[in-house]
């Protein structure tokens, strides 16, 4: 891929491609103009007759290409290159969207090694219709990306069932995987400083072929990956995307979708791995958020609303001190709420536990601050003072405790007294699944720490730390 005097980047490009062979020509050219290069590129042809591949081994000669005898569909293209891939990230463009700025993928390179949690960082996409978007150097949380302009860390997608052979993709390509790396507890972001034009106007979407693809595929998601009490949901998604292809006039396709439906989701039945419905419900919320129609509004939203508002009103009551626009959710318990302290837009999904020491205390043994997530099976054991700051990110069954038991003697381990300490974690820190904090320990701003850690010493900003116990880790 390079040229005597270059280097490449640890990140592989691919793009699926189906009929347009114009268009995938200009968007290598594109890739080729970047410095540094790409380590690798591979492209997949869809039902190639062999004209193609001719072109693309003659101006190209060092790519690789694959192509199937059948249509795979853009994410069964994509697939069968991301397996092929032995670079640790990979980019993906389709046949009609290329980088815009030419250091393009040493940004994607260190991007993905700065942010070991982040399984997928989506680029900042417009296409020919829309203004030029400016260079930012930000990173927004999301649910979900673009197929057309992302890059993917391959030691995430592998635990994913990968991209499924569909002729059409809309609907369910991106999603799929962005839901099964969400309850893998992988994060997925986008950057303003990846920038893609997608060289299209989006008429073809407007094709019966799509419209109907689109139906059974929002279907074939919901029954892959949402348990069965939550399939009224996607039912709820077929019809709000019908109802909406109506409002613009494309009812062409609409029945032949709806008459795929049963067919696809018994072809893919192998396939399907329900996630828990606590990972579902979030996915929605951050994919939808300021989106949902009145129906989702009240059905989705509403009633777990509520029941937080309420939560929260009894823990003030018992003397909890909190700020303003926190959100709690169910299968949790508390304790001691006057120990407790807590600021403002803090959320806490299913099954937190923050159980301070039950003895008779007058001040504050847990304090958050302002702006952190947590995600289900929080535990925050605490017998000293347990302190977190802002902006914080703490994946699923996390357990936090600032002591320990004392050993040795003769008494049973649960008669002797704890030895209490403090545990104190910064801002905008992000901890990973199944990661447990012990006493005396301080997680500086910034800091990363890896799912499964046991994390036994303090941890200083910016660094990352993974293992048991946990050491740093570059």
């Amino acid at each position: 891929m390079t040229t005597a005097g270059e280097t490449a980047v640890p990140v592989a490009v691919v793009i699926p491609t189906y009929e347009r062979g114009d268009a995938v020509l200009r968007t290598l050219r594109r890739i080729f103009e970047c410095r540094p290069l790409p380590a690798e590129v591979w492209v997949h042809i869809d039902a190639g007759d062999g004209r193609l591949e001719a072109v693309l081994a003659q101006e190209f000669p060092g790519i690789h290409v694959l192509s199937s005898t059948t249509r795979l569909g853009p994410g069964g293209g994509r697939d069968r290159c991301l397996r092929s891939c032995t670079t640790p990230y990979a980019v993906s463009f389709d046949d009609d969207s290329y980088p815009v700025d030419t250091d393009f993928f040493a940004v994607a390179a260190g991007l993905m090694k700065e942010h070991a949690d982040v399984a997928v960082v989506g680029a900042s996409i417009w296409d020919r219709s829309k203004a030029e978007k400016p260079r930012e150097a930000r990173l927004t949380p999301r649910a979900a990306y673009h197929g057309c302009g992302h890059v993917i860390r391959l030691a995430a997608y592998v635990y994913t069932r990968g991209y499924l052979p569909l002729p059409v993709a809309y609907g369910m390509e991106e999603t799929d995987i962005a839901l099964q790396l969400s309850g893998a507890g992988w994060r997925i972001v986008e950057s303003g400083e990846l920038r893609v034009i997608h060289d299209t106007d989006g008429r073809h979407r407007d094709s019966p072929e799509i419209v109907a693809g689109s139906v059974s595929n929002i279907a074939l998601n919901a029954f892959l990956n949402y348990p069965v009490a939550l399939w009224g949901w996607g039912g709820l998604q077929v019809m709000n995307y019908a109802a909406y292809c109506m409002r613009g006039g494309r009812r062409a396709g609409l029945a032949d979708g709806f008459r795929r439906i049963a067919r696809d989701c018994y072809d893919n039945r192998a396939r399907r791995r329900p996630l828990a419905a606590s990972t579902v419900l979030n996915f929605l919320r951050l994919r939808r958020r300021g989106e949902l129609s009145t129906i989702e509004y009240w059905l989705l939203v509403a009633p777990r609303g509520v029941a937080s508002r309420m939560r929260l009103a009894v823990y003030r009551l018992l003397g909890m001190k909190m700020g303003t626009g926190n959100r709690m959710e169910g299968g949790g318990r508390v304790r001691c709420c006057a120990q407790i302290e807590i600021g403002s837009g803090n959320a806490f999904t299913q099954g937190a536990w923050l159980w301070p020491l039950s003895a008779g205390y007058d001040g504050i043994r847990i304090r958050i601050g302002n702006g952190n997530y947590f995600n289900r099976g929080l535990m925050i054991d605490a017998c000293g003072l347990v302190e977190i700051g802002d902006d914080n990110m703490v994946g699923p069954d996390v357990y936090i405790t600032d002591s320990n038991h004392q050993t040795g003697g003769a008494l049973r381990p649960y008669d002797t007294p704890m030895e209490a300490g403090r545990v104190r974690i910064g801002n905008r820190c992000w901890i990973g699944a199944k990661a447990v904090i012990l006493k005396d320990v301080e997680l500086g701003d910034g800091c990363v720490v890896a799912a499964g850690a046991v994390v036994t010493e303090s941890v200083a900003a910016g660094a990352r730390v993974g293992g048991v116990p946990a050491r740093p880790i570059k």
